[in-house]
This record gives C-alpha cells, structure tokens and sequence, in this order.
C-alpha cells in the first residue's frame, strides 16, 4: 500500500486533533502525522520544511479558529509556497453546514476537498483515496 509522505491537521479542537491522527494511524496510511492548534505553528512548519521531504502531502484545515480562519491560513500558504511547486492536497475540515463554505472550498484553488466533521474512518478512507488518484501514475 503506498502511503502519504506526511501529514499535517490544523484545528483549534484538541478532540479533532486527536480523533484525525489516531485514526490515520490505526490505519497505516501516513508515514507521519503532526496536529496543530494553532496556524501560527502550522505556517511555521510549513516555512521551515518547505524544500524537504516533512513538506505535508496532505493537509486537514479547519475553517474556524478563534482568531483567524483557514481562508486566512491558505492566503499565507499560498505565500509560502510562491513560486514552488507543492503537491500537498489541502482538505478543509469543519463542522460548519454554511453553504457560503461550502461553495468556497468548492471555487478555491487550493483546495482540494471539503470535509464535514466529525471525522471517521471512511471519510479518512475517501481522503487517502482521493490523495492516492492524486499521485498515482496515470493509465494511458
């Protein structure tokens, strides 16, 4: 089974946190996982790796967050990641019904999919797979 290089889970919710990675570990689909309460430490991580193979392949966004949103945290994303090419899959992750989210997870560029929490095993499960079309050899 190929699995992801690495991923990153940004959410102010410890539970969620905790919840994402025992699952992707239980099913052995990352090679590493690192959670984040907080964007700040996320955008750092992110700078600080940025030309190595702890860059995430996948990154869970949470929409809210106490100070800031993930539309912020991808607008700074976006400028760290200026002019490299990054093959991370960004999935927003939330609890928000708001259609208006929806629609925009939907028209942003960066991002991949939008996930309604909570969590579980199959929509984990949809992710890897989504992840995998994503870096898979096409069949031509």
């Amino acid at each position: 089974m190929k699995k992801i290089n690495s991923v990153i889970v940004v959410d102010d919710d410890y539970t969620s946190n905790l919840i994402c990675e025992q699952l992707i570990i239980r099913d052995q689909w990352a090679e590493r996982i690192q959670c984040f309460l907080r964007q700040e430490e996320a955008l750092v991580y992110l700078q600080k790796n940025l030309d190595t193979p702890d860059f995430p392949e996948m990154i869970l966004l949470d929409i809210q967050f106490p100070m800031a949103t993930g539309w912020d945290f991808l607008k700074k994303y976006e400028e760290i990641v200026q002019g490299k090419q990054s093959n991370s899959m960004i999935c927003m992750l939330t609890s928000s019904i708001s259609r208006t989210d929806i629609q925009r997870a939907q028209k942003e560029p960066l991002v991949a999919t939008f996930v309604s929490k909570p969590l579980n095993s199959e929509k984990l499960e949809d992710l890897y797979k989504k992840w995998l079309s994503r870096h898979s050899p096409s069949k031509s």
